[in-house]
């Protein structure tokens, strides 16, 4: 196998859970018992109905896999070629984007988002957004990354890239714009994410990355005079119809730190624990 992935549900789409509840935003998201793995030229997927994984379904492709992600109905692919979408209940995947004769240093990078968007890379490192449901560009601007990324992963609000180098990029999923950036002891090897933490590793440590509170960031900036800097931060974590984003503005009393440190880093080495920004 090449790569696998793991089916992850959003909890929009798990029964019982209403569409508009996003109190839980940053852990919105459960797993199946369900697998996509990654063969020579085709991914089969398997479902666990008893104690033993099971293949279900097998799907051929043009080239093999090496990038993969599941997420409620869809299926993402990249290979050496092309990106792909595939919806869970068809045979046939859809081309969006391909990368014959072009140049990439990076390999097929892909990252499902909520509701029903994901963010392919590999085109001289730049991110674009495209909307599986629609099988459209998404309305929202391409994020140029200004290093060779080895992995990207997601804390929402943001979209955190990391290079091998050592180097941390922090987008704005709502505004695509560059809050941090920051660098671990390289070399950095993987991200991943638990839901409001991420979790980096290098040859000798794990940093956990947790987002400092959007209410003590905009108290900061507010008590610093700088009110351009708030409105900014406003729209780097919400969208303009999200009504928290009245609701947090209205609550500066509440507010403490920093604008352009929303994360922190909390590094395990061995025995030892060490804490820093």
């Amino acid at each position: 196998a090449s790569t696998f992935c793991v089916h992850e549900v959003g909890r929009d789409s798990t029964p019982g859970t209403q569409a508009g509840d996003r109190r839980n935003e940053r852990a919105a998201v459960d797993f199946l018992p369900e697998l996509c793995v990654a063969l020579k030229r085709k991914i089969v997927l398997y479902s666990k109905p008893g104690t033993d994984f099971q293949p279900y379904r097998e799907i051929a492709l043009g080239d093999t896999p090496l990038s993969l992600g599941w997420r409620d109905k869809w299926i993402c692919i990249g290979t050496a070629k092309e990106f792909l979408s595939l919806r869970d209940d068809r045979e046939q995947a859809t081309e969006i984007l391909a990368l014959d004769g072009q140049t990439t240093r990076s390999p097929p990078n892909l990252l499902l988002l909520p509701d029903g968007e994901v963010l392919i890379l590999g085109l001289e490192n730049l991110g674009i957004f495209f909307n599986l449901d629609s099988q459209t560009p998404s309305q929202r601007n391409t994020i140029k990354w200004p290093v060779d990324l080895l992995q990207v992963s997601v804390c929402l609000p943001y979209i955190v890239g990391i290079a091998a180098s050592g180097t941390v990029d922090v987008y704005s999923i709502h505004g695509q714009s560059l809050c941090q950036t920051f660098h671990l002891p390289a070399p950095l090897t993987s991200i991943a994410t638990t839901g409001n933490r991420l979790l980096v590793a290098s040859n000798a440590a794990v940093n956990c990355l947790f987002p400092v509170p959007v209410e003590q960031q905009i108290h900061k900036l507010l008590l610093e005079g700088r009110t351009g800097d708030a409105l900014d931060l406003l729209s780097a974590n919400f969208g303009a119809d999200d009504p928290r984003r009245v609701s947090d503005a209205s609550r500066p009393c509440t507010y403490l730190l920093l604008l352009f440190f929303p994360f922190h880093a909390l590094s395990v080495r061995l025995s030892s624990l060490r804490r820093g920004v």
